[in-house]
């Protein structure tokens, strides 16, 4: 029959380092993070096409009263009476106003 176990020795040398492994399966897939911040404005885009006509505006006030004209040239002399006036200076007779 065999006696008691003995006490644990000291630990012997390391042995030779082994060969690397294969590589293992992938993990599970993780939480999605936090919102990021907010990126910058883009560039401006290209200028569209001119709208269409509106509608007619509601007629504005009349303007002011322009500069006075430049004086016109004098007339034809004219007879100073109504009527002809004969050699003697005086009316024709028949010609009269009422």
């Amino acid at each position: 029959m065999p006696g008691p176990v003995g006490a644990v020795g000291p630990s012997g040398p390391l042995g030779p380092k082994g060969m690397k492994g294969d590589q293992g399966d992938s993990g599970k897939e993780g939480t999605r993070g936090p919102l990021g911040t907010p990126g910058r404005n883009g560039a401006m885009g290209i200028q569209g096409p001119p709208g269409e006509k509106g509608e007619r505006g509601v007629r504005g006030n009349r303007g002011r009263k322009g500069p006075k004209g430049a004086k016109g040239e004098q007339g034809a002399p004219g007879l100073d009476a109504p009527c002809p006036l004969g050699s003697d200076g005086l009316p024709l007779p028949g010609c009269w106003q009422k």
